[in-house]
């Protein structure tokens, strides 16, 4: 996929309400392809109003974060797990 985008790191801050640890640090599996990696290398479009993180591998969508005050809604329906132990 070509494009301006982020890091993984651009989402570490709207991200923190929802998870206790360092979501940049926490490793995903790609539903699509299996790549397992940080959320840190993952690449990131959008802003201000949210954020679409798809796999640095396949580009397939990993999670959508919406962000309109007061509401906040997360999809992370392509991945098929995260690990949040520390």
């Amino acid at each position: 996929m070509s494009g301006n985008f982020l890091d993984g790191n651009a989402v570490a801050g709207p991200l923190s309400d929802v998870f206790e640890h360092d979501i940049t640090t926490m490793l995903g599996e790609c539903a699509h392809c299996g790549n397992v990696a940080p959320f840190a290398e993952s690449m990131v479009f959008g802003a201000p109003m949210g954020f679409v993180l798809r796999c640095r591998k396949c580009s397939e969508i990993l999670a959508i974060l919406v962000d309109r005050t007061p509401r906040r809604r997360l999809a992370m329906t392509g991945l098929r797990w995260i690990d949040i132990t520390e």
